[in-house]
């Protein structure tokens, strides 16, 4: 028997694997289950509150509930909702400089209210080794696809300089409106997230039907450790600044058309 032989060994393998051309989640053996079906079945561990055990089976990811961020029985899921019933929409993001593969990764999120579900959502999000100049066609792309201009981006003295470049990119290519509120993060990153955790558990905000990747980074984060793969909900966890702190620049500002007048947002003092 084959399986007997010393030389024989058995690996336990994930139903996903990354492509490393496209970076892609892709099937393991899309012949047995295709994505299509994945879908599905995650949906329906989601569906029945029992996500971290689909996780378990189908990736050989062991969660440890202990430690999570987040009650994920309470987290709500809906659909995408009709581009016409979307209001308020608004960008956030957190930047990163470098492109080495250990580093952090740049993350763009649309956040948006949905009145049928009384709730924000997080609509659709960007996140990976970017260049600058891919961080504002993004960011261009989010804008004129929901009607937004306004953009909410961490500001420390690093980041600050894309500020400068994003006035810059706008000026150069004839934009002229488009509302900066630069987010300075007096608070640590752990203290950001479970604010926007808490209003995830509360129903305030809801993640799209079938999210992975904001779930997955919710699920792995290690509040014990300095390393976490964590951009994606930090750019997330941003949004709850800007609803505390400028909803009257959203209202304001959002749901028209790019092609006005510059407006910068000072977050220090909330001014216009």
């Amino acid at each position: 028997d084959v399986c007997k032989l010393e030389s024989w060994y058995s690996v336990i393998m994930s139903s996903l694997i990354k492509n490393p051309e496209t970076g892609k989640l892709e099937p393991i053996w899309s012949a047995r289950k295709n994505m299509n079906k994945i879908r599905e079945e995650y949906k329906e561990f989601q569906r029945m509150g029992i996500l971290s055990r689909w996780y378990e089976e189908m990736m050989n990811m062991p969660v440890n509930l202990e430690n999570n961020l987040v009650d994920f029985t309470k987290i709500i899921y809906s659909p995408f909702p009709d581009m016409e019933e979307i209001r308020f929409p608004f960008i956030t993001i957190d930047p990163a400089f470098t492109q080495n593969s250990n580093s952090d990764d740049s993350a763009i999120v649309l956040h948006a209210f949905v009145p049928h579900t009384n709730s924000w959502q997080i609509l659709e999000y960007h996140y990976g080794k970017f260049s600058v100049n891919e961080v504002f066609s993004i960011t261009l792309s989010l804008m004129q696809k929901y009607k937004t201009t306004v953009i909410g981006l961490e500001s420390n003295a690093a980041q600050r300089v894309l500020v400068l470049i994003f006035e810059t990119y706008f000026a150069n290519n004839h934009i002229n409106e488009f509302n900066i509120i630069e987010i300075y993060n007096h608070k640590q990153k752990i203290e950001r997230i479970l604010g926007w955790c808490a209003y995830l558990e509360s129903g305030t905000y809801h993640l799209n039907a079938g999210d992975q990747d904001i779930v997955t980074q919710l699920l792995n984060y290690n509040p014990n450790s300095a390393v976490n793969r964590d951009d994606l909900i930090d750019s997330c966890s941003m949004g709850v600044y800007i609803i505390e702190n400028h909803f009257p620049a959203i209202v304001k500002y959002s749901s028209i058309n790019i092609s006005q007048s510059v407006v910068k947002i000072n977050a220090q003092t909330g001014a216009l």
